[in-house]
């Protein structure tokens, strides 16, 4: 069973009932579980979460680098690994 068969089945239970004690539980269920989410800075190491705000600094700072340059050292840099 797909994510999207899952979904279209309990979107189908939701709208065919009525209970309000079953919505209810289902509403808190499900907002327990987002809150059990790990939030995703925390899975980032150390050195990750460093360049994460380097790039935030520079990015304020407008120290920027048009995309059209990156890709185009990115190209030479696959052009010299072949």
């Amino acid at each position: 069973m797909t994510a999207t068969d899952i979904k279209n089945d309990l979107h189908r239970l939701v709208v065919e009932t009525d209970d309000l004690d079953i919505l209810q539980t289902i509403q808190q269920v499900f907002t327990a579980m987002k809150r059990q989410q790990p939030d995703w800075w925390t899975l980032l190491s150390d050195s990750q979460q460093r360049l994460v705000k380097t790039s935030l600094e520079q990015a304020e700072e407008n120290n920027l680098t048009p995309s059209v340059q990156v890709h185009d050292r990115i190209s030479t840099w696959i052009k010299a690994k072949s």
